[in-house]
């Protein structure tokens, strides 16, 4: 089997995000609520992640997309954390909601987010 490099890589930063939280393999996977043998596939970069497991592990964890797929920093992201606690995060629900836009639809959707927080 040959296995894909961004497989490998988001797996290889999804075992760091559940080492550097302590978890198991199997409670990380029931905290995800996936199972144990696809968390394992995963992080070996055997298999790769739909949108909703992705989404499924960024709500559990509080780890953003952006770090799971392309390796941005999460510095930045957890100092704005800490300035923003009690808010929603929206970062993986809107990477969730892109993939069934068109890119009109997107645009007027973005646009429409933009005014309303501009306006508060």
């Amino acid at each position: 089997m040959v296995k894909d490099e961004l497989n490998i890589t988001v797996g290889a930063r999804i075992r760091t995000i559940r080492e550097n939280m302590g978890y198991t393999r199997e409670r990380f996977s029931d905290l995800c609520d996936i199972s144990d043998s696809f968390l394992s596939d995963v992080e070996r970069g055997n298999k790769s992640l739909t949108t909703k497991t992705l989404y499924k592990i960024c709500s559990s964890t509080n780890a953003s997309a952006d770090y799971i797929l392309l390796g941005k920093s999460q510095t930045s992201a957890s100092q704005k954390s800490k300035r923003d606690s009690g808010k929603p995060r929206y970062d993986c629900l809107l990477f969730t909601i892109i993939v069934g836009f068109t890119k009109e639809s997107f645009d007027g959707y973005l646009a429409g987010i933009l005014s309303r927080n501009h306006r508060k």
